[in-house]
């Protein structure tokens, strides 16, 4: 990774979650992909979920306790 990349790695990784999301669906968007992409209903259900979380609706879990919680539960 160029010292570029990981300059603006470490200034996106300041961007409030909901932004971030937002930033990574265009980018992941902007690399196409094979047949017609997402199905409609995936893409309504993500969405529906990012909207819910720009509001503050709906609060996301941190990737950690997620992820400690699986350690746990499947050791």
């Amino acid at each position: 990774m160029s010292e570029a990349v990981q300059q603006l790695r470490d200034r996106l990784l300041q961007l409030p979650e909901v932004e971030r999301a937002e930033l990574a669906h265009i980018l992941l968007d902007s690399l196409g992909a094979p047949g017609d992409g997402l199905e409609s209903d995936l893409q309504a259900e993500l969405a529906r979920r990012s909207e819910e979380l720009g509001s503050g609706r709906v609060q996301g879990i941190p990737a950690e306790d997620v992820l400690k919680e699986l350690r746990e539960q499947f050791p």
